[in-house]
Formats: C-alpha cells, sequence, structure tokens
C-alpha cells in the first residue's frame, strides 16, 4: 500500500510540474509574439522613415542643383559687366 501512495504521489507532482511547464510555455510564446509584433511594427516605421529621408533627399538635390546653376549664372552675369 505504501508503494501505491508513493507512486500516486509521484504521478501528482509529475502533472503539477507538467501543467507548470505547459503554462510557463504558454507565458513565453506569448511574450514571443508581443516582441514579434512589435518588431513589425518598428520596421514599419522605419521603412517609413527611410521613404521620408529619400524624399527629402531629392528635394535636397533639386534644390543643390538649382543652387549650383544660380552661382553660374552669377558668375555669367559677372563676367558680361
Amino acid at each position: 500500500m505504501i508503494i501505491f501512495e508513493k507512486v500516486i504521489r509521484i504521478n501528482r507532482v509529475a502533472f503539477l510540474f507538467k501543467r507548470r511547464m505547459i503554462i510557463l510555455i504558454k507565458k513565453i510564446i506569448k511574450e514571443i509574439q508581443k516582441l514579434e509584433s512589435q518588431k513589425r511594427i518598428k520596421l514599419n516605421k522605419r521603412n517609413q522613415l527611410d521613404e521620408e529621408i529619400n524624399l527629402i533627399n531629392l528635394y535636397l538635390k533639386d534644390l543643390n542643383n538649382l543652387k549650383s546653376q544660380y552661382k553660374k549664372l552669377k558668375e555669367y552675369s559677372m563676367v558680361l559687366s
């Protein structure tokens, strides 16, 4: 009878341990999903910022070209004067 009770006790401990492990694994999976979601959001924001930077760089390039043309015109007008 004592052996039977010990086996039952061991089975109960094993069952409780397994249950706790399942709960822990579920928490870990939930945390992983949360972090992956945050990562996707951050990557989307980063891509938007990269697009904005590219537009700004194109605009700056146009402005610098205009500046260069203005300088050439100014030099040319000085030569003519």
